[in-house]
């Protein structure tokens, strides 16, 4: 003969399996989804530094090199590059924004946005 309750207790040790289960799914996405954010954040920055930034603030006779005097050194394969970057940057953010449980994936993805807007547009639009 069974004792009373049994199967309540095996229903609720195999609810909670299936619960932790589901619990480290989500971690291990989460964790996944930032290490793809720092990787397109990395990324965007390297991609995205002008060939001579790193002139910027030199005395020249008469003047100092600025951000704007490099928009006419300008890379020709920036826009190319801008767009190729958009695309890990938008399935970052379309992925955060169907799984609205986690804010850290929605706001990493929108930081690598504004990072993206930043650094190939914002950056030399005062010029």
């Amino acid at each position: 003969m069974r004792p009373i309750g049994g199967d309540r207790d095996r229903h609720r040790a195999a609810a909670r399996s299936r619960w932790r289960a589901a619990r480290r799914r989500r971690a291990t996405k989460r964790l996944v989804h930032a290490v793809s954010a720092a990787a397109a954040a990395l990324t965007i920055v390297v991609l995205s530094v002008e060939p001579y930034e790193w002139m910027i603030g030199a005395q020249e006779p008469g003047r100092v090199v600025t951000r704007c005097d490099l928009l006419a050194l300008r890379d020709p394969a920036r826009p190319l590059l801008a767009a190729l970057l958009l695309v890990p940057v938008a399935v970052l953010l379309v992925g955060a924004w169907r799984r609205p449980r986690s804010r850290l994936c929605l706001l990493l993805s929108s930081a690598l946005a504004v990072l993206w807007l930043y650094r190939f547009h914002l950056r030399f639009a005062a010029c």
